[in-house]
């Protein structure tokens, strides 16, 4: 396992690494231990309820890579087909991708959409006439019950003047058939062009979307508070009632999943009045045609905003938005971004783990968490999880194991056994973020974790599809250390 590709991590992390790298080193075979040692070397280490819980680990292999090419800031959704949709992001070069591609786990394989049906009709096509093919990312895909994709928002391109493309945040909104392999252009724009927003299936088959910015560029920003209602039949957007002020907290970065009969959103952050640092301020290099994440976060002494741990909730009977349980990782103002999460399929309960915390003066992204939580359907409450690591044998007998702090990780159910894979993210250091191939199993019935392994290439901002039917979880693309290198390989998990 390697953890420190491009900088030293603290000296903590560093015992951790060679503590592993001596164990894989008495092993065979690439990345790290292989399920039998791991199996052997941790069973009978955890107790849960009383009883000591089998481990499981599974492993990792190569997937069929993307065909067309590296890929980040893309969305990947499960289709009823079993296959996976994936659309939008940048390439290695940082241009918008305007093609997208589905997989099939079954075969293995990457197939371009527009190659599956007429050329213009597998793409997504400028508004204003149908003429060129747009290109996207950081938007939202949500598959409805007819298994139709609502893909909408983003930030790209959509428009040209003079023969020069125009970067912004979108507000339209297209439907995919994976009956007819047919992208479609819906009849009214979004209410708010919107970009890093989060989007969610109401038990009444519309879709809800929240947060995230509407504009883009090197002036001061202003997060989005409100919320619309896109209505899958008539193929329009609504705004949600309390109009601006629909949202309370901040959610851009934030996390939002069905809860019950209605939605909740939690973590995140709301900046108002910030503008982008300079280079001296700004170490972490995630550049963006120009603009970062981060840009809004560091050296913006003059911006104001919230910070959110806690959750709304969007009532869907009543059309409103309310407060939510309190997380356990709540921290004053510090407040939580880029937690990965997921709701698990077996009993509808949320996980969330790692991300970042902004510290006392909400100004810096170098204190990583290593916690996890899970909100339980049955009691509406948040309930603590153990640290990131804690599957990992202690360098020093008898000591505690260390934790290891993330942000950009993945999660995903593994089936509906009710573990769930903990998958890479960054390490973030004063020398700039650090991907991790790290990955670690969830156990949510007995609350701990149960085993660790590790990927063949440390991912940000990738994806992961738990495949409907199996064990299995396919990894698609990301990003390297400095996050300016998207990857075109996948890799899946299977147990």
């Amino acid at each position: 396992m390697n953890l420190t590709k491009k900088a030293s991590l603290s000296v903590a992390v560093l015992s951790l690494v060679g503590f592993l790298s001596v164990l894989t080193a008495c092993d065979t075979g690439s990345g790290g231990l292989n399920p039998a040692s791991q199996a052997k070397l941790f069973s009978g280490a955890f107790i849960g309820s009383g009883l000591t819980t089998t481990v499981s680990i599974g492993s990792f292999s190569a997937a069929a890579s993307l065909s067309e090419g590296a890929r980040a800031g893309h969305t990947a959704t499960l289709l009823d087909t079993g296959t996976i949709l994936v659309t939008g992001g940048v390439d290695a070069n940082g241009g918008f991708h305007t093609e997208n591609e589905i997989y099939d786990p079954a075969a293995d394989t990457w197939v371009t959409v527009s190659s599956l049906s007429t050329p213009t009709g597998g793409q997504m096509l400028d508004p204003a006439g149908g003429t060129f093919v747009t290109g996207r990312q950081f938007h939202t895909a949500t598959k409805t019950p007819t298994g139709v994709v609502v893909i909408c928002g983003g930030l790209g391109f959509e428009r040209v003047v003079n023969s020069t493309p125009v970067i912004e945040a979108l507000g339209t909104t297209y439907t995919f058939n994976p009956t007819t392999n047919l992208f479609a252009l819906t009849p009214a724009p979004m209410v708010t062009s919107r970009y890093w927003h989060m989007a969610a299936l109401l038990s009444n088959g519309t879709v809800l979307a929240t947060a995230g910015w509407d504009q883009f560029g090197q002036g001061p920003k202003t997060a989005l508070q409100s919320a619309e209602i896109f209505d899958t039949g008539q193929g329009t957007w609504s705004s949600v009632q309390g109009g601006a002020q629909a949202i309370v907290a901040g959610h851009t970065w934030g996390n939002m999943h069905v809860f019950g009969q209605n939605v909740i959103v939690v973590n995140g952050a709301r900046f108002d009045n910030a503008v982008p640092p300079t280079q001296q301020q700004m170490p972490i290099g995630i550049a963006i045609f120009g603009v970062s994440p981060q840009a809004v976060m560091i050296g913006s002494p003059g911006s104001t905003g919230s910070f959110s741990s806690g959750g709304e909730i969007y009532n869907v009977t009543n059309g409103l938005f309310g407060s939510g349980p309190a997380s356990t990782r709540n921290n004053g103002q510090n407040g939580v971004l880029l937690s990965g999460s997921a709701r698990l399929a077996s009993d509808g309960n949320i996980y969330f783990a790692g991300g970042e915390n902004l510290g006392p003066n909400r100004d810096t992204r170098f204190q990583n968490l290593s916690s996890t939580e899970l909100l339980e359907i049955s009691t509406g409450q948040f309930k603590a999880g153990p640290e990131i690591g804690e599957s990992v044998p202690p360098a020093t007998a008898g000591n505690p194991p260390t934790p290891i702090p993330t942000t950009h990780t993945e999660v995903g159910e593994i089936g509906v056994s009710g573990d769930v894979l903990i998958v890479g993210g960054a390490i973030l250091t004063q020398q700039g973020p650090l991907e991790t191939d790290f990955c670690e199993i969830y156990d949510a019935l007995n609350n701990l974790m149960k085993g660790n392994l590790t990927l063949a290439e440390g991912r940000i901002d990738h994806r992961v599809v738990p495949i409907t039917g199996t064990n299995t979880i396919l990894v698609i693309g990301g990003r390297d250390a400095a996050m300016n290198a998207p990857k075109d390989t996948c890799e899946i998990y299977a147990r």
